[in-house]
């Protein structure tokens, strides 16, 4: 078996591919393109945007780091469902719902909706607003904003918890303390 690497006959890369390599890098890191263009400011949506009131609300702060985005320079689809994720995370840990107490939130069902491309550098508003408490499930309509002007949206989403016991993985009821502790979160 011959190694071209331990090959002294081997002269190393080709020339011409560490021209073309090093030109990608420069055009996809060194470009000074604008970051933030100004058709971002337009809510693409015309919806009503009143989930944006802090009123009854569950908020979180996320920085977009620089390797959620894709080879398109904007931030990937599947970064805008771990945003949402770190909110829930957030919010569990805010109601005490951890799994410390044998009991858990499990995520029955999330979708988004894409409304304006997110780009690097950034700070985001994931926000939760609670629509429905079942017996075992939490719904939420939850969305993405630009953290420094919150009428710009640039996703919405759905997610439908369930409490689940930590031993079964069965749900189980949401408990009066459980209830408090929604209220509190999502206090007006």
């Amino acid at each position: 078996m011959r190694f071209p690497l331990l090959d002294e006959r081997w002269a190393g890369p080709d020339p011409a591919v560490l021209r073309a390599i090093v030109l990608q890098i420069a055009i996809l890191h060194l470009c000074r393109r604008p970051l933030r263009p100004a058709m971002r400011r337009q809510p693409v949506s015309s919806e009503p945007l009143d989930i944006q009131t802090p009123s009854g609300t569950f908020e979180t702060l996320v920085d977009v780091r620089w390797g959620d985005m894709d080879a398109l320079r904007h931030v990937n689809n599947v970064a805008y469902f771990r945003y949402f994720e770190e909110a829930r995370v957030r919010l569990f840990a805010a109601m005490g719902l951890d799994g410390a107490g044998g009991r858990y939130g499990v995520l029955a069902h999330a979708s988004c909706d894409f409304l304006i491309p997110l780009m690097y550098p950034a700070r985001v508003v994931v926000g939760m607003k609670r629509v429905r408490t079942g017996r075992t499930s939490l719904e939420l309509d939850c969305w993405i904003a630009d953290a420094g002007d919150a009428r710009t949206l640039h996703a919405r989403g759905r997610n439908v918890l369930v409490c689940a016991d930590g031993g079964t993985g069965r749900p189980v009821p949401w408990t009066d303390a459980d209830r408090r502790a929604m209220d509190r979160c999502f206090a007006a």
